[in-house]
């Protein structure tokens, strides 16, 4: 697979919306594949993840980061973004002490747990060419 076919983000969001459609192994390993080879928008500042940004439910803190830009909805502009690979944010959210990262957050959203962080980051890469 080519890197431009990652680049807006809508394969990750195809891949998330199936999943939600029919939840089953097979379609949440699908959206693993999918992150594993992803550059998504995340919270950042100064080097590191911007701890201002976190989103907390029940006492738990998530580290909220976007497919594209758009997906940010309301809360565009108020926090600045950087593209990272998604390996470097599961680096970063090991060192964030949160509860897991929230992707697209505000739209269809897909919760990536700790447990789960090794399992995406020991598969292989799909991507062949960036063009």
């Amino acid at each position: 697979m080519k890197r431009s076919v990652m680049k807006d983000g809508r394969m990750l969001r195809e891949c998330i919306e199936q999943y939600k459609y029919y939840s089953s192994g097979n379609n949440q390993m699908v959206v693993y594949t999918c992150l594993r080879d992803s550059r998504v928008f995340v919270p950042w500042k100064v080097g590191r993840v911007n701890d201002m940004a976190f989103i907390n439910q029940n006492g738990k803190r998530y580290l909220p980061v976007f497919s594209n830009e758009a997906q940010q909805g309301d809360q565009a502009g108020r926090f600045e973004v950087v593209e990272k690979e998604f390996l470097d944010v599961i680096q970063a959210a090991k060192f964030a002490n949160v509860n897991g990262i929230l992707v697209d957050p505000y739209t269809v959203s897909f919760l990536v747990e700790p447990s789960e962080y090794d399992t995406i980051s020991r598969m292989i890469t799909r991507i062949t060419s960036e063009n």
